[in-house]
């Protein structure tokens, strides 16, 4: 049978309080209670005698903050979410300073991965990542690869449509160039010439071609289209009705139009040409000027035409005192440059095997983007140049855009 208490009377009450209370004082003197978590204190004696009792100090003192690496704050920025800021605090003196020392590569690959930006192939719904060609129109991006693949990618909306995905085929189907005009694209391949047209959204292809292989280049000056061709020269239509014109040769690598109504062409055997549409005089380099002349691409600069060349680096040649400059492979950081480009400050090279090289020629300052900064490949084969960025299709690794704010200027 449970035993049962008596009802505490209120006397009873009264005196359990006052036991409680009490098992907390000590010689009528109130014990300091603590959380678990305080720190512990000591409470030294005064030194003068008086009994009174010292300021507490702390069982363990403070030590001063030590800084954050500077790189560290950088990727704390980076992966907090702000990349302007990251930026901003990367080329900050102390963080540059870590460029030429033991922690370069780290740094490289930082200042790569603040400003670029890669798209592989297979992002772009491409069957393959070796680009052959690029050109921008507007806020689109147009793709063009080695197996024939084509793509139209919205840079602002990162979206790609495709229209081709270049699937592996026994007929070759490369995309050797893509030129946006006002109311089409041209798209040149090794055997035809397709053209979009931007109103309807519809494809045709050119017909009745004086030539249907190797098929290289292709520029339209108002009713005129001229026509690039490996070993059957250049072409060019007016009034509907296709001549071939002799003065360059055979092998046709580049057109590009200048500044003065001219159309610049690229030969893989007689060096660079210039034509003067109006005239149609040509021009070229004293043969005795360039050490190669196999050039695989041509663009007019304030200082002359900057070519690049398959095997002796690059070159600058003004037409109008047919002065030439050499810029070998120790400066251009290969022989074999695939293209070039203009920015409104840079000039830049593509090379196979260098990256992307760049060039400040008023200050001489040379630079450049590759393996170190986290590109796929260091084989670029076109260059794109928009407002900002530079974009560069490289063999094996589909596109980078890279923001100019990588030089740091």
């Amino acid at each position: 049978m449970a035993r049962r208490f008596p009802p505490l009377g209120p006397l009873t009450v009264g005196l359990i309080a006052l036991l409680s209370c009490r098992s907390i004082v000590e010689n009528d003197e109130p014990r300091a209670v603590r959380s678990p978590s305080a720190p512990v204190e000591q409470v030294l004696p005064a030194d003068d005698g008086s009994g009174e009792q010292a300021p507490t100090v702390s069982s363990k003192p403070e030590s001063p903050p030590v800084p954050m690496d500077p790189l560290a704050e950088v990727a704390r920025l980076w992966y907090d979410g702000f990349p302007e800021r990251a930026r901003t605090r990367f080329w900050q003196d102390d963080v540059r300073a870590l460029a030429d020392g033991e922690r370069g590569s780290e740094w490289s690959i930082w200042r790569g991965r603040l400003h670029t930006l890669r798209k592989s192939g297979s992002q772009l719904g491409l069957a393959g990542d070796n680009v052959s060609a690029l050109a921008l129109d507007g806020d689109d991006l147009w793709i063009g690869t080695w197996t024939g693949g084509l793509v139209r990618y919205s840079i602002p909306l990162d979206r790609a449509e495709v229209w081709d995905p270049g699937q592996a085929s026994l007929a070759v189907r490369t995309v050797n160039r893509i030129l946006p005009t006002e109311k089409a694209v041209y798209v040149v391949r090794y055997g035809a010439v397709e053209v979009f047209d931007k109103r309807t959204s519809r494809w045709t292809s050119l017909t009745g071609l004086p030539v249907n292989q190797r098929i290289q280049d292709l520029h339209v000056d108002g009713r005129r289209l001229y026509l690039g061709t490996l070993g059957q020269g250049l072409w060019m239509r007016e009034g509907g009705r296709w001549s071939r014109i002799i003065e360059p040769g055979l092998f046709i690598a580049r057109l590009e139009p200048s500044p003065g109504n001219a159309l610049l062409v690229a030969t893989m055997d007689r060096g660079p040409y210039r034509l003067d549409i109006e005239s149609g005089g040509w021009t070229r380099p004293a043969e005795t000027s360039l050490r190669s002349a196999n050039v695989t691409s041509l663009v007019a600069t304030d200082r002359g035409l900057l070519g690049g060349t398959y095997g002796s680096g690059a070159f600058l040649w003004d037409p109008t005192d047919d002065r030439t400059t050499e810029l070998d492979a120790a400066l251009v950081g290969d022989g074999y440059v695939l293209a070039v480009a203009r920015s409104r400050r840079r000039l830049y090279l593509g090379t196979f095997g260098a990256g992307l090289r760049s060039w400040v020629p008023d200050q001489d300052a040379w630079g450049g983007v590759s393996l170190a900064e986290g590109l796929p490949s260091s084989d670029v084969a076109s260059i794109a140049v928009g407002d900002g960025t530079v974009w560069i299709g490289v063999l094996g690794g589909g596109i980078i855009g890279i923001d100019e704010g990588i030089y740091g200027d």
